[in-house]
């Protein structure tokens, strides 16, 4: 696991830490390799690095109620891990009626388990306050009076002093950070949306700092506060121009109200500490009732395995069945490598083939097949059809 002391050498060359880079990852939902959430959860449950998680897990708070990233719900993965529990019904709400469904638990926040592992570090002495700005992401660009916001920070009480300013990858390549850092304040990084190491490093930044704040609301005000800073919101107008495709910017969607006005009411006044009822509505927002030990995480992802190779035999089989042959080959050939003791399999996936008239691809696949069960019938029957000795029936299962 990524050190303190490894975070700050880091700090060194910023150039090289926010460089863009491409996403490298053995997940089959990418998302789940975010910020790198999936080496928190195998970390944790004392998996392999490699292993690809077979449940759905956001990469962050999402305030909306209504709001759900598409890529979740296209995802071949059955089981969607849910936080803060409200997102459930935000899931359940979009989810396609389709059998077969995917199921939602209410979950933990990677974030939690990152705590656990990291519970027993040294605690370095902590003093100033780390500030994250409101940032851009990969399509779209915020652009902000950067300019007078420095000026703001540079203006608050001794006690907040020194500031540090933690930029966002995008954003350092924008040149955003060069008004607070020309005022003199520290500038930081996190890493990359696809470093594996993110959030580790933004748990170490954190243990620096007494306070964090910020002009937005986001994951990293929930995520300060577990990492031991007392957080304030800069409660002033957010004025602010996006700019990219409207697919993304759709997802910069102002919370509901309600939610908002209570996070802000909550935040805005400064305590030196974190107060219970602060602490309160953070877990609520982690899920912290739904953390899990090592044993049960374990449990639950190879429950989440097994729904997901039944899910894909499923879905392959619906496909052969409405003809939809391209699509039964690709789901087809995930089941084998999911289950590879599984013979039976390759009888499907020479269906798909021979319908799409690539018959010595199909046969090879009964070969495999013949190889564990000579006498398949069914697959016999196939066979002779592909060889021609029964041209006047249509291939079928």
């Amino acid at each position: 696991m990524l050190t303190l002391e490894q975070t700050l050498e880091q700090q060194k060359n910023l150039n090289q830490l926010c460089a863009d880079r491409p996403q490298k990852t053995s997940e089959f939902f990418a998302g789940n390799a975010f910020y790198g959430i999936d080496l928190i959860i195998k970390k944790y449950a004392n998996l392999s690095p490699n292993y690809p998680l077979k449940a759905i897990v956001p990469h962050g708070v999402n305030l909306s109620d209504d709001k759900v990233w598409e890529a979740e719900l296209q995802s071949l993965l059955p089981t969607i891990w849910a936080y803060p529990p409200y997102r459930v019904k935000s899931y359940l709400k979009q989810l396609p009626n389709d059998y077969p469904r995917k199921q939602v638990i209410p979950a933990a926040s990677p974030f939690l388990y990152l705590i656990e592992l990291l519970k027993n570090q040294p605690k370095p002495k902590r003093q100033g306050t780390i500030f994250f700005p409101f940032h851009s992401t990969h399509h779209v660009i915020v652009k902000m009076d950067d300019e007078a916001q420095a000026e703001y920070l540079e203006q608050l009480p001794a006690k907040f002093q020194p500031i540090t300013v933690c930029i966002y990858w995008k954003d350092y390549h924008l040149g955003r950070h060069i008004p607070f850092e020309k005022r003199g304040m520290r500038v930081v990084s996190a890493g990359h949306i696809y470093d594996p190491d993110f959030l580790f490093r933004f748990y170490h930044l954190c243990s620096l700092h007494q306070y964090a704040s910020s002009n937005a609301l986001g994951s990293h005000l929930f995520y300060a506060v577990k990492a031991g800073c007392a957080y304030f919101h800069l409660n002033q107008p957010l004025d602010y121009d996006l700019q990219g495709n409207d697919k993304f910017l759709r997802e910069f969607a102002p919370p509901p109200a309600i939610r908002e006005e209570q996070l802000q009411k909550l935040f805005t006044t400064v305590h030196p500490e974190t107060t219970p009822e602060q602490m309160a509505i953070v877990d609520e927002y982690l899920g912290a009732k739904f953390l899990l030990s090592p044993e049960q995480m374990r449990s639950q992802l190879f429950a989440a395995e097994t729904e997901y190779n039944y899910l894909l035999v499923k879905s392959a089989v619906k496909y052969l069945n409405q003809g939809k042959n391209a699509e039964a080959l690709k789901i087809m050939e995930m089941a084998i490598a999911a289950l590879p003791k599984e013979p039976g399999l390759h009888y499907g996936k020479a269906i798909a083939l021979a319908r799409m008239g690539q018959n010595q691809a199909a046969i090879e696949s009964l070969n495999i097949l013949f190889a564990a069960i000579p006498e398949h019938p069914k697959a016999r029957h196939l066979l002779a059809e592909i060889s021609g000795q029964k041209q006047d029936r249509m291939i079928g299962s």
